[in-house]
């Protein structure tokens, strides 16, 4: 029954407004394909907040591997929000093992059966707590406008293909045709 869902294309767009931003996710499956794409645009115009992308997962999380500067680490799944490069890999109390690869996102935290990804944030550019902000002064917001990101999920991946599809995110093809006329 599964083979037969992943022989289809299977798109779905979602829009949704939050207070003055707006956010479209697509989440994509193709034909043949063992990856779940999820694409994320945001016009994030919120001020002193925060936004994450949360995916709940039907079995707990038992622990998981994240991506770092030449390598990855073990983090536990406390609540705590850990910086992480390019990728993630959970490993599932069933067994499974879940990687996700996330080229433009840069902090992740999870507790049970959920992770979070953090997208923006939008404090006061260089505001350290716990300066209080005066309402009459100009400030400026960090994280704030368009924004894009991009994640692939996949089942039974090691650590190093999810680093090597992590840099082929980095860095896509390039085509164009180039001719210097007819004669």
């Amino acid at each position: 029954m599964i083979s037969e869902f992943l022989n289809k294309l299977a798109s779905m767009r979602i829009d949704t407004k939050y207070r003055d931003s707006w956010i479209t996710i697509w989440t994509r499956l193709y034909a043949n394909d063992p990856r779940l794409e999820i694409s994320l645009w945001a016009n994030w115009n919120q001020k002193l907040q925060i936004s994450k992308l949360m995916l709940p997962f039907v079995f707990p999380i038992r622990d998981r591997l994240d991506g770092i500067p030449g390598g990855h680490v073990n983090r536990p799944q406390n609540g705590q929000e850990f910086p992480i490069v390019d990728w993630t890999l959970l490993n599932m109390d069933d067994g499974a093992k879940i990687g996700i690869v996330c080229p433009d996102c840069y902090g992740v935290d999870g507790t049970l059966n959920v992770l979070r990804f953090t997208l923006l944030r939008s404090p006061v550019y260089a505001w350290h707590d716990p300066t209080k902000l005066d309402k009459n002064s100009f400030y400026r917001y960090t994280d704030r406008g368009e924004h894009r990101f991009r994640f692939t999920l996949m089942l039974d991946l090691d650590p190093e293909e999810l680093k090597r599809m992590a840099l082929s995110e980095h860095r896509p093809p390039i085509c164009y045709d180039w001719t210097k006329g007819m004669k």
